[in-house]
């Protein structure tokens, strides 16, 4: 069994939301126990972004390729759509599309800074 963990939800704002989200962390804890694999981004939160940003080979870094295998740049106008879109959302890792590809810790600061860098080398 796989779930995803949607924390964008789990947010506490009342002392309520306190038990609430003590019953659905050990809920998951208990599922992992029993096998399940969970793609959870942790209280901290996560980017999974496919493969429309791209963790670069230095894992501090990200770019935008409308076709990888071409080496098709992304336009620019896609790439800020992509930034406005993820304006207000915290996370604090990025998840790859390949294999080991991943920033841990400081993604939101990372991604942040590709739009700048890749937004600034497109545009000469």
């Amino acid at each position: 069994m796989r779930l995803g963990v949607v924390r964008e939800f789990m947010k506490v704002h009342t002392k309520a939301d306190e038990g609430s989200v003590a019953v659905v962390e050990a809920a998951l804890r208990d599922l992992a126990k029993a096998g399940a694999t969970l793609v959870d981004p942790g209280p901290g939160g996560a980017l999974f972004p496919g493969d429309a940003l791209q963790v670069v080979m230095d894992r501090r870094h990200g770019t935008f390729m409308y076709s990888y295998p071409n080496y098709l740049p992304m336009k620019p106008s896609d790439v800020r759509a992509i930034r406005s879109r993820l304006e207000g959302y915290a996370f604090e890792d990025v998840f790859g599309f390949t294999w080991g590809r991943n920033i841990i810790g400081g993604g939101r600061r990372a991604v942040d800074e590709s739009f700048e860098h890749y937004l600034k080398a497109v545009s000469g």
